[in-house]
Parts: C-alpha cells; sequence; structure tokens
C-alpha cells in the first residue's frame, strides 16, 4: 500500500541536508496504535537476527535551497512525501497513519509544523514482469569486511559486478520474511544510465555516513516479488528511507 501526502507550513521548511531520521520519526510517532508502533519498531518482520521493517519513503518532493555552510535545505512548500507499506501486513499501518494525521493538528517534521494538503492512494498494479522505475529514494547496497578489528562497510554501486549477488541475497532475506514463496532466481535489475559518479549520494542517518544511489532501472521478474519491491523497497536501508520507486514505464 502507498500514498502520496502532500504538506504545506506557513514558513519554510527547514531541514538538516541528511533528513531521513526525521522523516522516521514522524512515521512512528504517527502509528496511533500504541502496541503496533512498539511491535514495529522492536521486532517487524524477523529473520534469524535480521529484522526488517516492510515499508519505505521517498525524499521530500518539492522546491528547496541548500545552504551548504548551515548544512541544512530549505523546502517551499507544498512538498510531496511518499508512504509505503507492505500490504499483506496483519496491521493496516498506512491506514492508520493516514487517520491519525488527518486529526491531528499538531504534525511536526523536525521543528517545522506542517499542514496536510491532500492525500491520494498510489497502488500499483503489477500486470507485467517487466518495468521501467525511476527511484525516489536511492538503493543502498553494501557489503561488510572486518579490517584490523573492525567491521568496514563497502558500498556497491549499479554497474558493480557484485550488485546483482547483493541484490538477490537481500531478496531472500526479504522473501523469507513475508512468509511467501516467491521466485527471486529470474529477477533482475539494470541500470538504464551509463556511470555516472554523480548518482551515487553521501547521505548522513544518525551517526553513519553512507553512499546510495539515484537513478533509473529496469527490472524483471515474478509480479509478486515486484508488488513486495514496490511496497518495501529496493536493497537495504528501507525503513530508513532508502530504496523506493515509481514506476514510469
Amino acid at each position: 500500500m502507498r500514498a502520496g501526502i502532500e504538506f504545506t507550513s506557513e514558513s519554510p521548511i527547514i531541514l538538516p541536508i541528511s533528513y531521513n531520521h526525521l522523516i522516521q520519526a514522524f512515521i512512528y510517532q504517527n502509528i496511533a496504535n500504541y502496541e503496533i508502533r512498539q511491535e514495529l519498531h522492536d521486532t517487524g518482520y524477523q529473520v534469524g537476527k535480521r529484522r526488517l521493517k516492510f515499508f519505505t519513503f521517498s525524499k521530500l518532493n518539492g522546491r528547496f535551497e541548500l545552504d551548504k555552510n548551515l548544512k541544512q535545505i530549505k523546502f517551499y512548500p507544498p512538498v510531496m512525501l511518499k508512504l509505503s507499506f507492505y500490504s499483506d501486513s496483519k496491521y493496516d499501518i498506512l491506514s492508520d497513519i493516514i487517520s491519525n494525521i488527518l486529526k491531528n493538528n499538531n504534525l511536526y517534521i523536525g521543528e517545522n509544523k506542517v499542514i496536510v494538503k491532500t492525500i491520494a492512494p498510489e497502488n500499483y498494479n503489477f500486470t507485467k514482469n517487466e518495468y521501467l522505475i525511476k527511484m525516489i529514494s536511492p538503493i543502498l547496497l553494501y557489503r561488510t569486511e572486518k579490517k584490523d578489528s573492525k567491521y568496514i562497510r563497502n558500498y556497491i554501486s549499479p554497474w558493480d559486478p557484485e550488485f546483482k549477488d547483493l541484490i538477490h541475497q537481500n531478496l531472500k532475506t526479504k522473501v523469507n520474511a513475508s512468509g511467501k514463496e516467491y521466485s527471486i532466481s529470474d529477477f533482475t535489475i539494470i541500470p538504464m544510465n551509463p556511470p555516472n559518479p554523480g548518482d551515487g549520494k553521501i547521505i548522513g542517518y544518525k551517526q553513519f555516513k553512507v553512499k546510495a544511489y539515484f537513478g533509473t532501472f529496469r527490472i524483471k521478474g515474478d509480479k509478486q516479488l515486484l508488488k513486495l519491491l514496490y511496497e518495501t523497497g529496493i536493497g537495504s536501508g528501507n525503513s530508513e528511507g532508502f530504496g523506493c520507486f515509481d514506476v514510469i514505464g
């Protein structure tokens, strides 16, 4: 399930350049049911030691200015945020969030008071096995290595030979967590643009800095698997604001 939420404000919305954690906090704060909120935050969908939250969200979309000296981004309302949740969950979390924010007159993203202008459902019916997609939050994928008693993350670009194998490993974890039996063997994701260092963005999340990739891709695979990815995101860190995409063809 997905919805596009358009926010307005009486003044510009000022956020740190790396603001994903504030959007994630906004999502959790607006799950009205405390037990559901705690279960999603603390447990989610568990596979071994992995805990997947099975939701993702876009970057804010709207007119903005960057202030690199202050490390801030200033959005001029309205701005659009897309939220996407796994539809086969035992809880209808997205509906809970929408119901709550429509009743709440004190909504904040960070320290910015915002007002909901419009909410529109954006569910997509996957009738084919192949689509052109555009990332509306970047794909995050990495390999962890131990070096000098420390664990180092190596961030993988869509043009890296390891990208395919790591995507398939990530898919296997997601499918296992979903409890479904979707085929992943035929899944492919191909970047449509040539290698471009500008597509890789350094993004802060809390105390970490990660490298993730925007771009346009062609994906192919089982229709139900594609729906799962549409709702929960591609790659890693989905509930932290990575891997959300729109279908464009």
